[in-house]
């Protein structure tokens, strides 16, 4: 039996070991808060990336999805957060521009590698939907994954590399006057 070449790559391609934990929600009457980290983010490609002077470029992705029992869950919108880090050589400094949903919301500077690496892969409190439109006692959950770039296997197969998609625990859109 042949086994066509492509297959034994897919077959063979190894786990990365990224993967985004600690998924945590926290609603309020207005809006949805996440807080998560992202594990293994970092790697030599990574940081040769950075080093470099390169744009590099984290995107999460977040669902909102309306908890049913018995049934699949109801997409109802998502969100996406990306986190582009460059570095400048004269100042030696790291430029960190957060973006939401495809406009910038904030720019930060880090002083080291180790301190660009937490502003890119873990974030607390961090809001990423509007929930006033939404009835109170309404079920929800959030998924979640991470896209770290890009790699190349064996030298010659270009894969992106992503996070599995995580879920939060279900919630319950709050009242507005319980918060």
């Amino acid at each position: 039996m042949r086994i066509p070449l492509f297959a034994l790559i897919l077959i063979a391609t190894p786990a990365w070991g990224q993967s985004m934990e600690d998924l945590r929600v926290h609603p309020t009457a207005r809006e949805l808060e996440v807080s998560f980290r992202v594990e293994e983010a970092f790697s030599d490609t990574v940081e040769e990336r950075v080093q470099s002077g390169l744009p590099t470029a984290f995107i999460f992705q977040f669902d909102l999805l309306r908890d049913r029992k018995h049934w699949w869950d109801d997409y109802l919108r998502s969100a996406t957060l990306e986190v582009v880090a460059m570095y400048n050589a004269v100042s030696q400094e790291y430029l960190l521009n957060i973006k939401q949903n495809g406009k910038l919301v904030e720019s930060r500077t880090a002083r080291s590698l180790r301190e660009l690496e937490r502003l890119m892969t873990r974030f607390e409190g961090w809001p990423v939907f509007r929930l006033d439109d939404l009835p109170a006692g309404t079920r929800l959950l959030i998924k979640a994954r991470a896209r770290l770039g890009g790699k190349t296997y064996l030298d010659l197969v270009p894969v992106n590399v992503t996070t599995d998609w995580v879920s939060s625990r279900k919630f319950l859109v709050p009242d507005s006057e319980g918060g």
